[in-house]
């Protein structure tokens, strides 16, 4: 791998998820060389399956509720507020 190649690479980490979800789209867009071996579909449906199980291990792992321990695990004495009188409960 060259120093370009490695750069790229490096930025391309640097990115947000969304934009390298769209970077990663371009590239497979733009990549279109048949005379030098080009990818087959087979590896193209490969590599797109690999880059979609990622996208989906991702998007799991922001979608899944914090436990109440570790909601619990946030609170501390200066963002702690006591009691608040709401009055007496309306009805009879």
């Amino acid at each position: 791998m060259n120093v370009a190649v490695q750069q790229l690479l490096n930025t391309f980490d640097a990115l947000p998820a969304a934009e390298k979800h769209q970077a990663a789209v371009e590239i497979l867009r733009r990549y279109d060389e048949p005379s030098e071996g080009g990818l087959s579909d087979e590896t193209l449906t490969a590599l797109a399956d690999e880059l979609f199980a990622a996208l989906d291990d991702e998007e799991a792992s922001h979608a899944q509720r914090p436990t109440l321990t570790a909601l619990l695990a946030g609170v501390t004495p200066k963002n702690l507020h006591g009691a608040e009188d709401w009055g007496s409960p309306p009805g009879n």
